[in-house]
């Protein structure tokens, strides 16, 4: 069987593989044909563009909200290839937001964990959906019990300071399948009888200045 050495130590294959750091996309041990940035290891097929969604490979690229764009998309998105309002807008202030959407209760855990499974399932592409429209820094947490008595996923995002944030928000979802997808989860599993009929989103609000944000 093939060995690898550790540190000057001879280490099996299958091993190597159990210690191996693990990708940041894909989660399997990152083993052979890798790549390192920012600290964290990748597959270098799983190294994708958020954008075009094509692997960057050697080609160069621009790290930007947590993701990474080859320079291209970055320029056509986000920069100097950018239309005008949207070349504005990411000069103009921002302003952050949150947001606590009242779960029900009776999902009990099960229901939770595939409320959970599914929201983390499509956010990275409603990330991108709302990074693309200006919308960066957006965040979840999950609450749940026994942490505490009842369940809340909290939202915090920064938006430019001129739109307005609830109804842009939501606009901004209802125009791709996947944010109207991620939008009908948050609605189907929320208490709108604790929130007294209202929307999940009519909480949005400006960020408490000095609170902590939830990562």
């Amino acid at each position: 069987p093939t060995a690898y050495l550790l540190g000057g130590v001879p280490l099996a294959e299958k091993a190597r593989a159990q210690t191996a750091p693990p990708c940041g996309v894909c989660g399997e041990p990152a083993v052979e044909d890798r790549i390192a940035v920012g600290g964290v290891l990748y597959h270098r097929e799983c190294f994708r563009c958020a954008h075009c969604k094509e692997a960057i490979g050697e080609r160069r690229f621009v790290w930007f909200d947590d993701a990474p764009y080859l320079d291209g998309c970055y320029q056509k998105v986000f920069g100097a290839s950018a239309d005008r309002e949207t070349r504005e807008l990411m000069k103009g202030e921002t302003r952050r937001y949150a947001c606590l959407v009242p779960l029900q209760s009776s999902l009990g855990p099960k229901g939770l964990a595939a409320f959970y499974a599914k929201h983390s399932e499509l956010l990275p592409e409603v990330k991108r959906q709302m990074r693309e429209a200006g919308v960066t820094a957006l965040q979840t947490f999950l609450f749940q019990p026994p942490m505490v008595t009842k369940p809340s996923l909290a939202l915090t995002f920064a938006m430019p300071a001129a739109l307005d944030a609830k109804e842009e928000f939501v606009e901004l979802l209802q125009q791709d399948r996947v944010g109207q997808e991620w939008m009908q989860l948050l609605t189907s599993s929320h208490d709108a009888a604790a929130a007294k009929g209202n929307a999940w989103y009519t909480t949005i609000a400006p960020e408490i200045q000095g609170a902590t944000a939830v990562q």
